[in-house]
């Protein structure tokens, strides 16, 4: 196993993965495909790949599933969607197909897919493409990645899309058989504004649809070209309606820079699933080296809170996930004093209920070296009232990333509740049910997996259990 390969997190055999697609529960198994270049470690004409897992836990790598057709209009790359049941039993992939290798004089449209019966072959449609292009002259940013489902008799689809003048756009079609799609006007649009927390760029990529009864949520991936640090993921707290969607507030689904693309759907059970792409920030000649690119998230299960907000944690099963123990202990924490949790943390579940009583801050450090050279540190601070993970130290390598991703926490009670999965490179952090952080680490050292806790300015006390991250990837 390569130092920074992920042993619990779907990353593809070799060559490049991105964005999550066509998920779903079938026949008692869990299919995930994604976004792949199997002939290189950087993102070119898109296949789907595809893995299998009956508990969320352990996955089965399967062959490609879903190729370009040449010559049809998917010839170029087959980009994201969905896959639902068709409603005779059979399951259908949504898909954008691509002709045009240039970004700009691309044609984008959306594209379905047969499935066979054990769902491992992808087979185009005769009668792509059931979409062919976007409605409106005013998309100048693309027209991708249908998210579609059922609703009041009818199949509905929404498709990203954007404006160099007017922001991101969300349109809708409805359809009687999947097959014939009406344009049914603009679902929701926004106005890019650079000033704004939540800005919302020029260009929406993965629409994504979560249902509460507190509300809808509608989640978008934040895309503008000419200015990459605008890329995020945003949830539109809000309410689907037959004209389309009512927004009523915004915030970030995940706070971390490594999070993009994420795509949901509902099991047997009811429960919403989330996974994301989890992107790399170190150089592609590293990647050419190591001979992989990118990974996803682990699942997560997201609902609508009281507040219309998304909520989320690691879906249940991944309690699975849980090896041998590290550590379990209740530690009362002096100013200053820093505590050993465990020196075999490249490979961590933590679990940690803080309570700060007068430190000003509680820090974990992860992927510590022995002498300290290199370490990414997760750091409660209760004057700022937010989480902070603090990378400026992860590596010794000249592309380790400086940045600190942060999110707010309401420090009133004095205490907090956090779940963090080390997997090598990747961090996947939980702030109670309200926040997530998902970010990478490339330490250097092969001994730079230790990890400690310890409290600035004050006392503070801590229930903390460790156990060992299992491999679950086959």
């Amino acid at each position: 196993m390569k130092p920074n390969r992920p042993r619990a997190h779907l990353t593809a055999p070799s060559g490049w993965i991105n964005d999550p697609n066509g998920l779903i529960e079938w026949q008692g198994h869990y299919h995930v495909y994604y976004q792949y270049n199997p002939f290189s470690c950087e993102w070119d004409t898109p296949y789907w790949g595809h893995a299998v897992s009956t508990d969320l836990v352990h996955w089965r790598q399967m062959p490609v599933a879903l190729r370009p057709t040449p010559g049809g209009p998917d010839a170029d790359g087959c980009f994201s969607g969905c896959m639902v049941d068709d409603g005779n039993g059979a399951p259908i992939a949504v898909y954008t197909g691509v002709v045009g290798a240039d970004e700009d004089m691309r044609v984008e449209t959306t594209c379905l897919a047969r499935a066979s019966e054990d769902l491992t072959r992808l087979r185009a449609h005769a009668a792509n493409p059931v979409v062919d292009g976007p409605p409106s002259p005013e998309a100048t940013e693309g027209f991708r990645d249908p998210f579609v489902w059922f609703e009041d008799g009818r199949w509905q689809q929404i498709v990203g899309s954007g404006s160099r003048d007017v922001g991101g756009i969300i349109y809708r079609y409805v359809s009687d058989d999947l097959l014939r799609w009406e344009y049914a006007g603009v679902f929701h649009r926004g106005v890019g504004d650079r000033h704004d927390t939540h800005d919302t760029g020029i260009m929406w990529e993965c629409p994504q649809l979560v249902r509460g009864e507190d509300g809808d949520v509608l989640i978008i991936s934040v895309l503008d070209r000419e200015d990459p640090s605008r890329r995020k993921v945003v949830g539109l707290a809000g309410e689907v309606t037959p004209e389309g969607f009512v927004e009523k507030s915004r915030h970030l689904v995940d706070h971390g820079s490594a999070f993009y693309a994420p795509a949901v759907m509902r099991d047997r059970r009811g429960r919403t699933l989330l996974w994301g792409w989890i992107t790399e920030s170190q150089t592609p000649t590293a990647c050419t080296r190591q001979g992989w690119a990118g990974t996803l998230t682990l699942p997560r299960e997201v609902w609508v809170g009281p507040d219309g907000a998304l909520r989320s944690r690691p879906a249940a099963e991944l309690a699975g996930l849980r090896g041998t123990p590290l550590l379990e202990a209740g530690l009362d924490l002096a100013a200053g004093e820093r505590h050993p949790l465990t020196e075999a943390g490249a490979h961590l579940w933590l679990e940690a209920d803080l309570r700060l009583d007068d430190a000003d801050a509680v820090r974990i450090e992860l992927l510590a070296s022995p002498d300290r050279r290199e370490h990414t540190d997760l750091v409660v601070d209760r004057r700022a009232g937010e989480v902070r993970l603090e990378r400026g130290a992860s590596s010794r390598s000249q592309a380790a990333e400086t940045a600190t991703e942060r999110c707010a926490f309401d420090p009133s009670s004095g205490r907090v509740g956090l779940t963090v999965v080390v997997d090598a490179s990747t961090i996947e952090v939980f702030v109670g049910e309200e926040a997530a952080i998902t970010s990478r680490a490339y330490p250097t050292g092969p001994t730079s997996t230790a990890a400690a806790i310890t409290a600035e300015g004050g006392r503070a006390c801590a229930e903390v259990a460790c156990w060992e991250l299992l491999a679950a990837i086959s």
